[in-house]
């Protein structure tokens, strides 16, 4: 799969984020899982930190790397959605999910 460099806001225009910091962070922390982590995150949101789905007919709204939703059943004792815009919070509260609920939460998984 390809992982990006960089991206393009809105507006057109290039934004960077530290995309090989954001693997290197999946891969340590999902270790021998971390090739399939590496796919989803890809899949979610490109590994953009700051990637939000709002989704206000599915009650989705879905924050950072690992798209986590913020509302609904799923939600349940969620951070904020700040701390989970920070790729390193997002990937470690990602991980505690996929401990408790293997690949189930992520649309792309599947």
């Amino acid at each position: 799969f390809f992982i990006p460099t960089h991206s393009r806001n809105s507006f057109g225009y290039s934004v960077s984020y530290p995309v090989n910091e954001i693997t290197q962070e999946i891969r340590r922390v999902f270790g021998s899982s971390a090739e399939k982590a590496l796919r989803i995150a890809s899949c979610e949101s490109g590994f953009r930190p700051d990637a939000v789905n709002n989704n206000p007919k599915t009650g989705d709204y879905s924050v950072g790397v690992f798209q986590i939703n913020l509302y609904g059943e799923l939600a349940k004792n969620r951070p904020s959605e700040s701390w989970l815009k920070d790729y390193r919070n997002n990937i470690s509260w990602a991980y505690q999910l996929y401990e408790s609920s293997g690949w189930s939460p992520w649309s792309c998984a599947k």
